[in-house]
């Protein structure tokens, strides 16, 4: 008899075991099921796309760190001051990071890239961490414009 009595002991205790809701924790969670406020936009004023011009680029690379630059896009002029720049010795790549005064919490950061052939591919953003939409720097037929995006699309959180 105790036997039988520790079998059924058992077996219930087996039974309450696998069927208690903390045996089937999941730690996967689905990204799309996850809720998380909306972030303002910050360029919500300004159009999907933005030309940008070539030497204007170039010569963004040369302002020094605190110098005062005007950045004019298409149907906007971007304010700021150059707040970082790569090392000078740096040949290869050059970057400048310039933080916008007349949208606060904006950088625009762009990045030149030295090719084999000689040329220069360029790479940037405009954005802000504090909001939902930003701008990259992109390239159709050797032409520059900043196209508008989601910043989770640049940036993962």
């Amino acid at each position: 008899m105790p036997l039988l009595k520790t079998g059924l002991f058992g077996l219930l205790l087996l039974v309450c075991a696998t069927r208690t809701s903390a045996q089937n924790v999941s730690f996967a969670r689905d990204v799309n099921t996850i809720s998380t406020p909306k972030k303002p936009e910050l360029f919500h004023d300004l159009p999907k796309r933005m030309d940008v011009n070539t030497p204007l680029l170039a010569s963004l690379l040369q302002k020094e760190v605190g110098t005062t630059v005007q950045v004019p896009l298409s149907g906007f002029m971007l304010t700021g001051v150059v707040v970082s720049k790569s090392s000078a010795a740096e040949l290869r790549y050059q970057t400048v990071v310039i933080k916008a005064t007349n949208r606060p919490g904006a950088t625009f950061a762009v990045t030149s890239a030295l090719k084999s052939d000689g040329s220069y591919q360029y790479s940037g953003h405009m954005l802000s961490l504090q909001n939902s939409d930003a701008y990259e720097l992109v390239e159709e037929g050797g032409r520059f414009a900043l196209q508008k995006k989601e910043l989770s699309d640049l940036v993962s959180e």
